[in-house]
């Protein structure tokens, strides 16, 4: 079962159980409506995460002024100049 956990569910064992889901099904959809995961989680640091439905609303508003992140990518070169240190 762990190629086919649902988002947000909680499973334990060998083979992998479903044991519960961590949100109710109305909150799972606004999260995943939201996408939150295509923003720099550095923005994400003034946002209550310990109450979801105040954390729901805060990136929703976020959203609104935001623009997807996009990050830059990096050549092989780049990479050994940043950070690889010799």
């Amino acid at each position: 079962m762990t190629k086919d956990v649902p988002p947000y569910a909680i499973v334990g064992g060998n083979p992998a159980k479903l044991l519960k889901m961590r949100f109710p099904d109305e909150i799972i959809s606004k999260l995943l409506e939201l996408k939150w995961w295509d923003f720099d989680v550095y923005e994400f640091s003034g946002i209550d995460f310990k109450n979801v439905e105040s954390c729901i609303e805060q990136i929703t508003d976020y959203k609104k002024e935001t623009e997807l992140f996009r990050p830059k990518s990096l050549d092989r070169k780049e990479i050994t100049e940043r950070f690889i240190q010799e």
